[in-house]
Formats: C-alpha cells, structure tokens, sequence
C-alpha cells in the first residue's frame, strides 16, 4: 500500500512540474516575442542607417520608422494574407519611389516585400517555432535559387578577373539586383502560402482587372495616372480575362463577353501595335492556344482558323515585320548569345554575380556589348550552371504541378477553375517570354531595378496556382474555405 501510495505521489509531482514547466513556457513566449522584436529593432536601425547613408535619408525618417516598424510586426504577423494585396496594389498603381544615387530606383514594390517577407519569416521563427512551407515539388529548387543568388555574388567578386575595373556604383547594383532575383521568387512563395482563403484571390483577380482597365486609359493618354504595364502585364491580362470567360461559367454571361472583350482589346494593342516585338505579343499567343485548346479542340481549331485567315489576307505585311524582327533582333540576339558565351565559359560554375557580366562587356569589348535579350542566357550568365539547373527545375515542377491540378478540378465552372487555367497559361506565357527577354529576372542595365514593379505580376500569379491548389486540397480542406468564395 505504502509503494502504491508513493508511486501517486511521484505522479502528481511529476504531473505539476509538467503543468509548472507549461506555465513557464507561456510565460516565456511573451518575453521571447519581446527578445526578437527588440533585435529586429537593432537589425532595423542598422538597416536603415545603412539606407540612410547611401540615399541620403534624413535622420528624422529613420527615428520616424522605427516605431513604425514595431507596429507593423505586431498587426501583420496576424494579418500576412494582406501583403500580397498591399504588394500588388503598390505595384500597379503606386508611383513611389526611392532614388539610390546611381541612375536607379528602389521601387515601393520591392521595399514592401521585403518587409512583408521578412515579417512572414520572422513570425515562424518567433511565433511559430518553426519554418514551414506548403509541401510542394517547388519549394526546394526555388530556395535553392534562392541561395545561389548571394553565393554568386560572392563568387563573382572573389573570383572576379584581376584586370577588370568596376565602376563605383557597380557592387550597390549587384547587391541590388541580387535582393530583386530573392526577393521575386521570395513574392511566390509569399502568395503560395499566406493567401487565407479564396476571396483574397479574386481580391488580387479585381486589382489586375482594374489595372487592365485604367492601364488602357493609361496608354491611350486618356488619364494621365500612371499604371505598371510594362513588361508581361498585357499577357498576364489576357490569360485572366479569357481564362475567366472560357472556363467560369457561373459568371454572367453579360460579364464573361465584357472581360472577353477587354482581353481582345489588350491583344489588339499587343499584336497590332507591338508586332515588332515578338516578345510584346509570342507568349500571350503561346498562352491564348493553351487555353482555347483546354477548353475545346474546335475552338482551338477555330482559332487558328481564323489566325491563318488574317495571315493570308496579310502576307506582304507580316513578311515585311518577320524581316525587320529578323534583322534587327534575331541575328543580334544570335550574336548576343554568342558575345556573352566568351565571358560565360570562363565563370561557368557560379556565373559573373547578379548583373555581373555588364562589368565583364565594359572591360574586354565595350563597343560590342549587348543585352542577351534571355533570361535563360542571363541566368546561366550570373549564376552559373548551378543556378541555370535549380531555375529550370522550378519551371518544370511549377508547369507538371499545375498540369495535375487542372485534371483535379476540370470541369468546376467556377472562379477557382477559370483563375487555375488563367495562371497555368500564364507560367507556360512566361516559359516562353524568357527566350526572348528578361522578363522574369530583369537585369540592371537593360530594365533595370525599378522593373520590379511590372515584373513581379509573373511570379505573384505563378505562386496563386500553388494557393489555389493548397485551398482546394481534399486532404486539408476545410468546409469554410470555399464558402467563402
């Protein structure tokens, strides 16, 4: 009796210093937030003193944003699912801006997702304990990439050809364009994961309408309030409107036949006025045939149909386009490649460091340098091979990943389905744009930085496939979720 009475004791002991040890980790996990708030504070000053001396801020911006930021920490790290909101709609519409001094601007686009990224990060170390990510065949390529990037930059400087001479500004650049390539693919997996609920997709589905309306007005210089269309924006556009006229049919066919129009509209002024531009109006083409072909092989037949009938009612016009591209881009991008290869096989392993090879084009052939006019070619340029296999890795899971999703939900009729098929054409859109552009990563000397806010629609859109397919996975879904839709 006396052995059962003590074996009760040791339990209760053992139960309450379990129940005291739980207390003390409540009360710990407030004074752990407060620890990594204060230290996000010292890296924040140390930041924007850094900032402050290279653009010249005033003092009293910096004593301004500090406390700014705490309250930032505090609202959005329960809030994230507005950041990809916030991102686009500064993005789009937002003129703001950052002057570095060196003929390049730090857009708000790029300053709010670094600080929605690092909130997003800082709250799973803090908060949650642990970093995690939606499981899919992406995540490793792409943070991979991600890594790539900064040990290319040190490569590049390490290893950087003695008699080469860098301009003053040119590090600043490169680690700037090294935070565009991380903080671009950083965007993705931001939208991929904290996007709540499928209401905050069609929130981001309303900003790109809006955008695609006033981004005519825009262009036609009926306002004259700027709109970010540059870069793929008008292929983006496209593929959302016809995507949601094709293949949401719970939408009113009144508004299926106006979105319909508004995507004729842009791709008049992509393939009528940008013909030159084979980069302006190829992948919006590669895109519109994926969508016409899932959704009905006669009307994909009808659509090349009628694309033949206005070829051959208008042969001597396209010959005489095909030969003005031909000569002033094709062979000059064949010479490109060419030129940037001489530099390329000499840094194949890590590549020249973001914007790297411009350096490389100043000092051995200045009067023969040339934009490449390939984010593939530009990759591998400064990168190396090792960051040209993780970026195709990603693109090959990121299209067969959406091929699946597509079958899982064909046949819906609903939002869900006409946003799915809107960013699947889009990915394989800008498979095809990178061949004959920059588009996805821009490079400092051609774009330049201030790209970012045109160029971050492309991986915003790729990572809501992964958000659309994470909201509607049977196997974690919950009953609310598309009631809110």
């Amino acid at each position: 009796m006396a052995t059962t009475d003590s074996n009760g004791i040791v339990r209760q002991v053992q139960a309450a210093i379990k129940q005291d040890q739980f207390k003390s980790t409540k009360k710990r996990t407030p004074e752990t937030a407060k620890f990594a708030l204060m230290v996000l504070v010292i890296l924040a000053s140390v930041g924007l003193g850094v900032l402050a001396a290279l653009l010249s801020l005033p003092f009293y911006v910096i004593m301004i944003a500090l406390p700014i930021l705490v309250v930032l920490f505090f609202y959005f790290q329960k809030n994230l699912w507005l950041s990809p909101i916030i991102i686009l709609l500064a993005a789009a519409f937002s003129p703001f801006y950052l002057d570095t001094g060196t003929n390049s601007v730090i857009v708000d686009g790029l300053l709010l997702t670094i600080l929605f990224v690092g909130i997003w990060v800082l709250k799973m170390f803090v908060v949650d304990k642990r970093f995690h990510l939606y499981p899919t065949p992406m995540n490793f390529p792409l943070l991979a990439f991600i890594v790539v990037v900064p040990i290319s930059l040190l490569w590049s400087i390490v290893f950087r050809d003695a008699s080469i001479q860098a301009w003053g500004s040119f590090t600043m650049v490169q680690i700037a364009t090294s935070a565009v390539m991380i903080m671009l693919a950083c965007s993705y997996l931001l939208v991929a994961n904290v996007v709540r609920n499928v209401k905050d997709l069609k929130t981001l589905y309303w900003i790109m309408l809006i955008a695609s309306i006033a981004g005519l007005l825009y262009e036609f210089r009926v306002i004259g309030f700027e709109v970010s269309t540059g870069g793929l924006f008008t292929m983006w556009v496209i593929c959302l409107l016809t995507a949601m006229a094709l293949f949401n049919t719970k939408m009113p066919v009144v508004a299926r036949l106006a979105v319909l129009a508004l995507a004729i509209i842009w791709f008049d002024y992509s393939f009528g006025i940008r013909i030159t531009w084979l980069s302006g109006w190829l992948p919006a083409m590669a895109a519109l045939g994926f969508l016409f072909y899932s959704r009905s092989k006669k009307l994909f037949i009808l659509l090349l149909l009628v694309a033949a009938v206005i070829f051959v009612s208008n042969t001597n016009y396209f010959e005489g386009v095909y030969q003005a591209e031909h000569s002033e881009s094709g062979v000059t991008r064949y010479m490109a490649w060419l030129k940037n290869w001489e530099v390329t096989s000499q840094h194949f392993l890590f590549g020249t460091g973001p914007g790297g090879y411009a350096v490389y084009y100043m000092t051995y052939f200045p009067n023969e340098a040339m934009a490449t006019h390939s984010n593939y070619i530009d990759v591998v340029a400064q990168t190396g091979v090792v960051g040209l296999i993780f970026y195709l890795w990603f693109f090959v899971a990121q299209a067969l990943f959406g091929l699946r999703f597509l079958k899982r939900i064909r046949g819906r009729g609903d939002f869900v389905e006409g946003l799915a098929y809107a960013t699947m054409a889009g990915t394989i859109g800008c498979i095809v744009a990178m061949a004959f552009g920059d588009w996805l990563l821009p490079f400092p000397y051609t774009q330049g930085i201030s790209a970012y806010d045109y160029v971050i629609y492309s991986w915003m859109f790729m990572g809501a496939l992964v958000a659309l397919e994470r909201l509607t996975n049977p196997a974690l879904l919950d009953n609310t979720i598309l009631n809110q839709a």
